[in-house]
Parts: structure tokens; C-alpha cells; sequence
């Protein structure tokens, strides 16, 4: 790594607060309007045997699907009252609210439903209702090949073997269809609905962050799985408590580096875990440009070859026990696979940058059509979202202009005043002195003024308001 890299994310650890534990009441834990905070819990999904559903019919193909009731799950407040609604548990956020839950709660988007014959997806509440005779045409040509061709892939070989019937019955519970593909048919079917933009936006950003876990995922060659696992839990001994982002990133990269004797701390399969652990943790800080990097090095570290197989450094993660040319073998497969495994993160972490763009892209057309007008609370804090957007598909001076007009318009004590100065304060260092932070700001200008007079014409109609003696 570079040294400016390396200064670089040292600074980030006492200035970029983006990985934050969700301790019940942490007042830098920011909660969605309207929500509470501290979150409703989950109950712990080792104690249940499977999800409970009911079977319903899809509206375009009929398909019965197993609905999931992940609201069964949610611990009510006591007696005889419903639990509340469900939203994924959130053991971590990061800065722009991505939910990263606990490894014992549910862990993919279950309030999205998608049918696993037409393709078919959209919330819970609103799949029901939709009866359109055009819609069902556009699902059956368009949703449908999307996901088929998505669960043969998953399914391999045997995928090829079977009829689409049989692969939609072989998905057909929920949490066998990966959270990316369940958020892109459900982003697509909101498109082709023209929803409001709020909504389009809000389907975006979920595929966003459904792309960002997958990047913070093990590595899928199983020879470095338990490397990797190992290589987390001493990571996470190392920081302080509760081990935030900042921190892991800081630890990880001095781990990478050379010890006093001028020799490499990691090498073979201990390198390429922490170089794919690595990557997840900057798409978690929003520095798309350090994890891509970090991916390309790792995708050049898998290309190596080395003249005898034995001086490999990946050597001893072969089978031992398997004859030379077995192990000769077994080397290649995963020299190939870790240059796959690359690339295909770095597609997830490029698809992420562009859904996040889109996504700050609906939400400024939804401040210009009015649809926060009157509610200054939702405005900032959907201009706050604009900023972290912007930053994490890599927009920073856009992004700055942002997080100043929340500042501006934020008393110290609210959440969101503090976040953004933080957030601008990563831009900053993101930009270093490659960017100019003071370009022209165009229409954005004009959003600003906007949301100026949201936040004014709520303080006057405040001010006007008769007071209790």
C-alpha cells in the first residue's frame, strides 16, 4: 500500500465515523423519521426451527408462494399487544444507515417479497395489489428470464437439469433468493410502476446496501473461509470495544505491513483473506476508491505464479494429504477462483457506486417536486442522505455542498448536525488534493434554496402559533 494510503487511514480513524455500533440509546445512532430509536428487538433465530409463512397466490402467475411473517419474530412490548413491524436487525449502521445484523437475527431484506416463478417483487404490503394486465406482461417478459437465469446460476450444474417449475419450487422460502437479486427485481418493478420518487429512491439504495454486505461477506473458496473467520476474531481482540470500522481498517492495514525484521506479517492465504476482508471494510467506510484498490491488488496477488508449486505461498492451503499433481491442481483452482472472486466484487462495489447515485439522483427530484414540502424534519434529513450518497458513489465536492446546507439548517444538539460535520470532514480527506471542493455547484444550487425555505416557512408558521402561559 502506498504511504499516502497508509496516512490516510489513520487519519480516517479519528475523523470518519462511519461504522457505529447500535447499542440501545447511542445518541450518534440516527433513526429514519418517524421510527423509534432506540429499534424494536428481534428474537434470536436459533430458537425457531424455520420462518412461519402462509401460502398465497402471485398476482401475475399464480404461483402459490410460502409468504414469510418475519413480524413473529419482533418482541412486542408485553400483554396482548402485536409485536411491532418488522425492519432488519441492525447490530451495525453505517454512515449512510446501511443495517448490518447480527449473525443470530434474520439477515435478508424479508419485508420484500418476490415470486420465485415470475420474478415478481415488490413490499410486502403493496405485492398483493398488483393486478395490472400490463405489468403482468412486462413482469413475464422481462422479471421472469432475470430470475431464472439468476436461480440456475446459484443452483450450478444441477440448475441445468431442471424445468422452471422445479426451480421455482426449489425457491420457493425466501431466504434461498441472495438479498441483491431479491432488491433488483423489486428496484425494477417499482421502475416500470413509475413509483413515487421516494420509493424508487428507497429500492436503490436497499439493492445498494444488499451489494455492500455481500462485499463484507467471507471469501467463497472454502481454503480461505476459516482463514478469514480467524483472521476477523484476532482483528477484533486487537481493537477496542465494540471494534468499529475505523478501527478494524486501521488494524488490518498494519497487519499487511512489514514487522522490524523487514519481513511481511501475511503472506499465501492469510494475505489474500485480509486484502478480501479489507475491501469489505472501506465499501462499509464508503471509500469506493481504496476498496477497488485493495480488490486489484488482491486479483494481482491471485495471478502470481511461481516456478515450483511447493514455493507458492498458497501451497499450504492444498489438501496435504492429496497426491503432487492433486495439489498442483487445487492450487490452480484457487488461483483462479481468487482472481474471479475479484473481479466479481469489484462489479458488486461499481453496481453499488451507481445505485447510490441514482439513488441521490430520485431523492433530489422528490426535494424539486415538492414532496417534502412542510416537513423540515424529513427534508434534512433526506439532504443528509443526498450528501452520504454522493460521497460513497464518489461525488465529493457535490457531496460537501451537502452536508454543509444540513449543518446550516442543524443545531448542535441534533444528530444529524454532527454526522455532517464528520461526513465533511471524511470528503475532505477522501478529496485529499486531488479534487476541488469549491466547483460550481448548479442545480443543486437551486435544491438549496429550496430546502432553505422548507426549513423557514416551518419556523414561522411555529413562531405564529399561540403560546400556553
Amino acid at each position: 500500500m502506498a504511504p499516502g494510503r497508509m496516512k490516510r487511514v489513520f487519519t480516517v480513524v479519528f475523523l470518519f465515523a462511519t461504522g457505529l455500533a447500535a447499542a440501545d440509546g447511542r445518541a450518534n445512532i440516527l433513526a429514519w423519521p418517524g421510527k423509534p430509536l432506540p429499534r424494536p428487538p428481534q428474537r434470536d433465530i436459533t430458537g425457531i426451527v424455520a420462518l412461519p409463512t402462509h401460502d398465497r397466490a402471485c398476482p401475475v402467475c399464480g404461483f402459490v408462494i410460502a409468504v414469510p411473517e418475519p413480524e413473529k419474530l419482533m418482541r412486542g412490548a408485553g400483554g396482548e399487544e402485536p409485536p411491532p413491524e418488522w425492519e432488519m436487525d441492525m447490530a451495525e449502521q453505517d454512515a449512510d444507515l446501511c443495517p448490518h445484523p447480527d449473525r443470530k437475527k434474520l439477515a435478508y431484506q424479508a419485508d420484500i417479497l418476490v415470486c420465485p416463478s415470475c420474478g415478481l417483487a415488490a413490499k410486502t404490503g403493496d405485492f398483493f395489489s398488483l393486478t395490472d394486465p400490463g405489468l403482468r406482461a412486462w413482469a413475464l417478459e422481462r422479471l421472469r428470464p432475470n430470475i431464472r437465469a439468476a436461480q440456475r446460476q446459484l443452483l450450478g450444474k444441477r440448475g441445468d437439469q431442471m424445468t422452471g417449475e422445479e426451480c421455482a419450487a426449489f425457491f420457493n422460502r425466501q431466504e434461498e433468493l441472495p438479498d441483491r437479486l431479491r432488491t433488483e427485481q423489486a428496484r425494477a418493478t417499482y421502475a416500470a410502476l413509475r413509483a413515487p420518487r421516494l420509493v424508487q429512491a428507497e429500492m436503490n439504495w436497499r439493492s445498494a446496501w444488499a451489494a455492500r454486505r455481500e462485499l463484507t461477506l467471507p471469501p467463497g473458496e472454502k481454503a480461505l473461509a476459516a482463514t478469514a473467520k480467524n483472521l476477523r476474531e484476532k482483528l477484533e481482540r486487537q481493537t477496542a470495544p465494540p471494534g468499529g470500522v475505523e478501527e478494524l481498517i486501521a488494524a488490518l492495514v498494519l497487519l499487511q505491513g512489514k514487522n522490524r525484521a523487514g519481513r511481511e506479517r501475511l503472506a499465501g492465504a492469510e494475505l489474500c483473506a485480509s486484502l478480501m476482508l479489507l475491501a469489505g471494510l472501506y465499501a462499509r467506510h464508503g471509500d469506493r476508491e481504496a476498496a477497488d484498490e485493495t480488490l486489484v491488488r488482491l486479483r494481482a496477488v491471485a495471478g502470481e505464479r511461481y516456478a515450483r508449486a511447493e514455493q507458492d505461498p498458497l501451497w499450504p492451503a492444498t489438501p496435504s494429504r492429496a497426491s503432487g499433481p492433486e495439489r498442483e491442481k487445487a492450487l490452480e483452482d484457487l488461483r483462479d477462483g481468487l482472481e474471479r472472486e475479484a473481479g466479481m466484487r469489484r462489479l458488486l462495489l461499481a453496481g453499488e457506486g451507481d445505485l447510490l447515485s441514482r439513488a441521490a439522483g430520485l431523492l433530489k427530484d422528490a426535494l424539486a417536486a415538492g414532496e417534502f414540502d412542510g416537513d423540515p424534519e424529513r427534508a434534512v434529513f433526506y439532504s443528509y442522505l443526498i450528501g452520504e450518497f454522493l460521497r460513497r458513489s464518489g461525488a465529493l465536492p457535490l457531496a460537501a455542498e451537502w452536508f454543509k446546507a444540513v449543518q446550516g439548517l442543524t443545531a448542535g444538539a441534533d444528530p444529524l448536525h454532527a454526522r455532517s460535520a464528520s461526513q465533511l470532514e471524511a470528503v475532505s480527506i477522501q478529496a485529499g488534493d486531488r479534487a476541488n471542493l469549491l466547483s460550481a455547484i448548479g442545480r443543486d444550487g437551486e435544491l438549496f434554496e429550496k430546502l432553505r425555505a422548507i426549513c423557514n416557512n416551518a419556523a414561522k408558521i411555529a413562531d405564529s402559533q399561540p403560546r400556553g402561559e
